[in-house]
């Protein structure tokens, strides 16, 4: 019949669907006839076997390749300056260059870290790659939540403008634990890219994919990132108390200026508590 070698990969409890189905329980002599009268049902039982066989085996094929890429990109940032943006592992198993040798390669074929030598020589380059796509979400949100703002005061800044992701008045806001967060930090605050497993069906591809992760695609759904308007006024206020115009002071000439603010409000006379840096003040 051939399906030895089919039976041979399955469990005792696996085969419990085809030791179980009538034509097998009863106690006959198997001949051609009966064999070509029961072969059918039987045939179906064995490839919806087959089947699920090999869909389970991919899977843990998948994680085992997606396992190989984490470990790749964790000794790569530690090789990197520490104040590097890199992506997380949804995002890079997702860029062309690994997702097709994780996903395409034959799962007969055995996948080592070696196999993403050529990839891990481009992801400086898909690094760079993907933080011009998501400077441009970011810009995009900017414009997007900031668009009233900016028609109420009459503000002559240009949407699409990226010279606003360095400006010390832009302050983003993580919309799942509300922290007010600047550029490019927000590229790697770790909500942005958390595991909702419990948004997803169990079965969805892109759930399997990111519960071997531990971890999802940098603001999928674009839920998770807008700008924190309540800290804009503030960060504003503190450049204009240094002699700075807010809208054209980035946030590193704020930092190099290194200025120190006090905070009025919590001011204790036993303690002389000042707040240091304008990233705090705000």
């Amino acid at each position: 019949m051939g399906w030895g070698d089919e039976l041979d990969k399955h469990t005792p409890y696996a085969l419990i669907p085809l030791r179980m189905h009538a034509s097998v329980k009863k106690p006959q002599e198997l001949t051609d006839r009966i064999w070509n009268n029961i072969k059918q049902p039987l045939v179906g039982i064995l490839e919806e076997l087959k089947e699920k066989r090999l869909a389970v085996e991919r899977v843990a094929t998948l994680e085992k390749r997606r396992l190989l890429v984490i470990a790749l990109l964790e000794s790569y940032a530690q090789r990197r300056p520490v104040t590097e943006v890199i992506p997380g592992p949804a995002d890079v198993c997702n860029m062309v260059e690994f997702k097709t040798i994780i996903e395409d390669t034959s799962m007969d074929v055995e996948v080592y870290a070696s196999s993403f030598r050529h990839a891990m020589d481009l992801l400086p380059q898909l690094i760079a790659d993907w933080r011009t796509a998501k400077d441009a979400e970011l810009v995009r949100i900017i414009d997007q939540d900031t668009s009233l703002f900016r028609s109420q005061r009459n503000n002559s800044s240009a949407a699409n403008d990226y010279s606003q992701l360095g400006l010390a008045t832009t302050i983003f806001q993580c919309k799942v634990c509300q922290a007010p967060i600047s550029y490019p930090r927000i590229l790697v605050h770790s909500c942005v890219h958390a595991l909702r497993n419990s948004l997803y069906p169990f079965d969805d591809p892109h759930s399997k994919l990111w519960r071997d992760l531990k971890d999802e695609p940098w603001n999928f759904g674009g839920d998770r990132v807008g700008i924190a308007l309540r800290g804009k006024p503030a960060a504003s206020l503190v450049v204009r108390s240094c002699g700075l115009d807010p809208d054209t002071t980035t946030a590193t000439e704020m930092d190099d200026l290194d200025a120190r603010f006090e905070c009025l409000g919590c001011y204790d006379d036993l303690c002389g508590r000042l707040i240091m840096g304008w990233r705090v003040a705000v």
